[in-house]
């Protein structure tokens, strides 16, 4: 019986495993798998092998021309910034102020115009984001219909 450790040879180069796209990209390892349900979901191919690691285990590795096209999928995510300080999302006002989502929502639905952009959370995830002047105006107008009922 041939063991794990030998049964496959080392990756050509350019061939990458989720974790090394994950490291040369500087995303979790979730958006990479993410992305490559994504592409598995829409029945799109990508490329990919039983190879060697540096360490001789086995793992499943992705032709550079799939990692190429995991990438470029990645591209609006990867440039993305974090949140300037002040701004939150609706499960930061949750936690913070202690209202629900429903409630929050309501307020939301009630206001004309709202300062909101997209950024990245601690978690990577992309939220939807409102500047701390639209934060301000949401519990302003929870209280308003706190006050009413």
């Amino acid at each position: 019986m041939t063991s794990e450790k030998t049964q496959y040879q080392y990756a050509p180069a350019g061939w990458k495993t989720i974790t090394r796209i994950s490291t040369d990209y500087s995303v979790s390892q979730v958006i990479v798998k993410k992305t490559i349900c994504k592409f598995e979901n829409r029945g799109t191919t990508l490329v990919k092998k039983m190879y060697k690691t540096p360490r001789g285990y086995t793992c499943e590795h992705f032709s550079p021309a799939s990692v190429e096209s995991i990438y470029n999928a990645m591209k609006g995510f990867l440039t993305t910034p974090k949140a300037p300080n002040g701004w939150l999302y609706i499960g930061e006002m949750e936690k913070t102020f202690n209202y629900t989502k429903s409630t929050i929502n309501l307020a939301i639905s009630q206001l004309d115009f709202l300062e909101s952009k997209e950024y990245k959370n601690e978690q990577g995830r992309i939220r939807l984001y409102y500047s701390p002047e639209s934060v301000k105006a949401i519990f302003e107008k929870i209280s308003d219909i706190s006050q009413s009922k």
